[in-house]
């Protein structure tokens, strides 16, 4: 890729392209993407998992929105059911693992879904069983600030 006054160049495989805007979408690697050593970003383990519900038509999209719990130091969030994947649950900053997007434990211990037993409000209306549980990758802020800027420089 580079930049002058008057374009972005991106060259891929298959063609070069020109365009005098970029958006790079490269979720948990876009802090080694840029050679930025200050940007105050962390990339995070984060453990959530999809769940039933005893009443199915409670957690409809329709009727329940987004929710954040919060017990100590641990927050707990959760989205609607939507089709048969079940309510998500995740927990936020359960075991504040940083980690490298390249390398990171996709295996789920006990200890991790022992977090969940935060959420007991919760719970008490959900089925015993999981319908699964994955490891996302999400990036933390440090501090407030926007992320999307205009480029100022070039980057080869």
């Amino acid at each position: 890729m580079e930049y002058n006054d008057s374009h972005i160049e991106v060259l891929t495989n298959k063609a070069t392209y020109k365009t005098k805007k970029l958006v790079i979408a490269g979720g948990a690697w876009n802090i080694n993407l840029f050679d930025i050593p200050k940007l105050p970003l962390s990339i995070v383990r984060q453990v959530v998992g999809w769940f039933p519900s005893k009443n199915k038509t409670l957690f409809d999209k329709n009727k329940f929105p987004v929710w954040i719990l919060q017990k100590g130091e641990n927050h707990g969030y959760g989205f609607p059911e939507y089709g048969n994947r079940g309510l998500k649950i995740g927990i936020f900053n359960h075991l504040y693992e940083k980690i490298s997007p390249d390398k990171y434990n996709k295996n789920i211990t006990l200890k991790t879904l022992n977090y969940y037993q935060i959420l007991p409000v919760i719970l008490k209306v959900l089925k015993k069983e999981k319908i699964s549980v994955h490891v996302c990758l999400p990036i933390l802020q440090i501090q407030i600030l926007y992320l999307i800027n205009t480029l100022q420089q070039k980057i080869v």
